[in-house]
């Protein structure tokens, strides 16, 4: 079985690029242009891997996996984006996930 990425981004050719690399790659592909999406689409089906914007409309990058993570703990995350990093960085600096 092909392994599942999903790719949450409000940007659709960026989420397309992606897409189509991944497929060629041999991974099956979902997508999403938001959060409220993505969240719909995790709760359909499990993912190995998510792929998000660090900005997305409603609710940030990071606030988004941290929804995933109380779904999926299992999952992958991985945070895209075409700004720089948030203030403070690194991503350790923030302490653990909260899973409650």
């Amino acid at each position: 079985m092909k392994e599942r990425v999903l790719i949450v981004d409000d940007e659709a050719p960026v989420r397309e690029l992606l897409a189509g690399v991944l497929s060629l790659a041999g991974y099956q592909v979902d997508q999403a242009g938001s959060a409220d999406e993505g969240l719909a689409k995790i709760g359909q089906r499990p993912y190995n891997l998510l792929l998000t914007d660090l900005r997305l409309p409603g609710m940030s990058g990071l606030q988004f996996l941290a929804a995933t993570h109380r779904l999926d703990p299992a999952c992958g995350r991985l945070i895209i984006t075409g700004y720089g990093p948030p203030a403070p960085w690194p991503p350790w600096s923030w302490g653990p996930m909260d899973s409650s």
